[in-house]
């Protein structure tokens, strides 16, 4: 005897399965079909495949289009949409198709729905759109799609300079999807300045989309300190930001946290040109972080020093560039994890360090400290006299659960005196003890601290 089932219990289950079987259960039956599709374009994923690259990217693409042209109502089920694009993919000087080929692959019902489209989007000139997409630009095609989203909560978007010009104006408008709450956006190819975000024209806008939870920047140009007028608040809903592989400074940290009030985890990635002689100031460092003391839970600070040719950084002594001071104290902060460069909570001398638990927060649940300047020369610190400070915090018996040691050496292995002392004062404290060598962190090996970090 056949099991009736009503379409809500089927929708519970079907929202459950994953893309390959809501597939071949579409293909079923009509009733099926109907209950699988919504969850089949619940989740849209292009980035570039391993065993396709470009073309397989370009045909999915237009693939999607022509689905979304032919069934507008599909677009409705859409609620994350992540777009990669190829590193060597054609830009906008160099179509994927041209205006003849474009009459042949659509149909005139779905050319009408299009023109619609254009039509009805925020974008101006309203021609410029159009022939762009005739000539398949990603740009527009991308666009096009945002502007019909209107229930997608979660964007990853990482895109050529060329090629986010109007994908920039209908996030800018009020036809981006209103439910965004997690936005992702970046360039493919990092540190190279024509490529990278632009703060002021690229990114500072999505701070102001009203129900925004979380915001990840990837390569990011900062080139003025502060790019919004006055001095209120404009992301208040804002609860994660994640800055990474750009250049962001103290001074332009200051003043995005004072926008974003309201954070509760913060990833943020500093980096200094010192060619320029450009210096991170510990002092100016605290009081950005003091902008968002009360509601900070998750802190993760890296800094980097970019250098062209053979230029060493020296120690900072009276100079104009390097380390400035040490970051006062952390104490006050109700902080649960904390990722944090040595270097920033002791500061550049050994014998003007201050013991590490004047400096954290006893709120810590896990505590990771960082060796980011170990490769310049002339820096101070050496990882006996590094280790001496951690073993004499760990056996201080804080509160923590896991802390992590990040050193910048290849010769740092599991075995040797400084790992055996460091895990062993651990262990006395019944904390939970991690070595994970800064190469790890990019890419060779998967960091398995860093996934549990950002929520």
């Amino acid at each position: 005897m056949p099991v009736y089932l009503p379409d809500e219990l089927w929708d519970r289950i079907v929202q459950h399965l994953p893309s390959a079987s809501l597939a071949s259960l579409r293909g079923t039956c009509r009733r099926f079909s109907i209950l699988a599709e919504p969850h089949l374009y619940e989740k849209i994923s292009f980035v570039e495949r391993k065993d396709g690259g470009i073309p397989d990217q370009i045909s999915r693409l237009y693939l999607f289009l022509r689905s979304i042209a032919s069934r507008p109502e599909r677009a409705g089920a859409i609620k994350y949409f992540q777009f990669h694009q190829h590193k060597r993919q054609p830009s906008n000087g160099q179509p994927l198709w041209d205006e003849d080929s474009f009459q042949q692959r659509f149909t005139s019902h779905e050319i009408g729905l299009i023109d619609n489209w254009i039509q009805t989007a925020n974008v101006a000139p309203k021609e410029d759109l159009h022939q762009k997409l005739k000539r398949g630009s990603v740009d527009a095609i991308v666009a096009l799609l945002l502007s019909c989203f209107h229930h997608c909560s979660e964007l990853d978007l990482r895109l050529t300079r060329q090629d986010r010009t109007f994908v920039r104006a209908i996030l800018r408008s009020t036809q981006r999807p209103a439910t965004l709450k997690r936005v992702s956006v970046g360039a493919n190819e990092a540190w190279e300045e024509t490529c990278s975000l632009s703060f002021s024209d690229d990114v500072a806008h999505l701070f102001e989309i009203p129900v925004i939870q979380f915001l990840k920047i990837t390569c990011v140009q900062t080139t003025a300190p502060n790019v919004w007028p006055g001095t209120q608040p404009v992301a208040l809903t804002l609860t994660t930001l994640v800055l990474d592989e750009g250049f962001v400074t103290d001074s332009h940290l200051f003043h995005i946290l004072a926008a974003t009030p309201n954070l509760k985890t913060l990833d943020c990635r500093l980096a200094y040109d010192a060619n320029t002689r450009e210096s991170c100031d510990c002092a100016r460092l605290q009081s950005a972080l003091e902008k968002v003391k009360p509601s900070l839970e998750n802190l993760r600070i890296a800094i980097e020093f970019w250098i062209s040719g053979n230029m060493a950084i020296e120690a900072y002594q009276g100079g104009d560039y390097g380390i400035i001071g040490r970051v006062k104290s952390l104490k006050e902060f109700n902080l649960k994890n904390l990722e944090f460069p040595f270097v920033l909570l002791q500061g550049w001398f050994p014998d003007q360090a201050p013991p590490i638990q004047t400096v954290v927060p006893n709120t810590l649940e896990t505590l990771c400290i960082r060796d980011d300047m170990a490769a310049f020369e002339d820096y101070v610190w050496t990882i006996p006299e590094m280790t001496e400070k951690m073993i004499d915090y760990l056996l201080g018996l804080p509160s923590l659960k896991e802390f992590t040691f990040k050193p910048f050496s290849l010769d740092i292995e599991f075995g040797n005196p400084y790992d055996n002392r460091l895990r062993l004062s651990a262990s006395v404290a019944g904390i939970g003890c991690f070595i994970v060598n800064y190469a790890f962190e990019k890419g060779e090996v998967e960091d398995p601290w860093y996934p549990q970090f950002v929520v």
